[in-house]
């Protein structure tokens, strides 16, 4: 994970793909299907679930672990199915295939061309938000790390100051830098 971490952080990447190593699953209710991708959310879950004297053990885990599930769709199919998959997985990005190419579909990508009168969508913000969730700035990082766990969020907003928030990618530079 520590590797994984790294990428993330250094070359500004939202996933990471996991390739071969875990297969794809369906998620029938939604009619999506899920693969598995690496990203700082995986992480913080896996560290949040271990006991402080195992972190050292954990963070050299493997990424194969604790993968996180991003939908997919075909390059083809309406821009309205990638809004599904953030919708179904409560990611911000999904897995778009055209042939043998691949590419990744962040919302900031969807947000950017529907502001920019590009595309339209049928989907409201509120099909694709989340309740936005608070703590206190003086709160220990652990702490945010399991409240973003248990309400299987990305962004914590800080109370009582306007627009600031953390989020999992901060909390993985934080966590790995020197």
């Amino acid at each position: 994970m520590v590797l994984t971490a790294s990428f993330i952080k250094n070359i500004d990447v939202h996933f990471l793909p996991a390739g071969d190593q875990v297969p794809p699953r369906r998620f029938e209710l939604a009619n999506v299907t899920l693969h598995p991708a690496y990203g700082s959310y995986g992480i913080l879950k896996k560290i949040v679930g271990s006991e402080p004297k195992e972190y050292y053990k954990t963070l050299w885990s493997k990424s194969a672990e604790v993968p996180i599930w991003i939908g997919s769709c075909k390059f083809e199919r309406p821009f309205d199915d990638i809004l599904q998959a953030f919708s179904e997985t409560k990611f911000g990005g999904a897995r778009v295939t055209h042939g043998v190419r691949e590419a990744l579909v962040t919302l900031g990508d969807a947000v950017g061309l529907i502001s920019g009168g590009k595309l339209s969508a049928h989907m409201s913000t509120d099909e694709v938000s989340s309740v936005p969730i608070a703590i206190s700035k003086d709160r220990p990082i652990i702490e945010a790390i399991k409240k973003m766990v248990s309400h299987n969020i990305r962004r914590l907003f800080v109370e009582k100051e306007q627009g600031k928030f953390i989020s999992d990618r901060t909390l993985i530079e934080y966590m790995f830098s020197p």
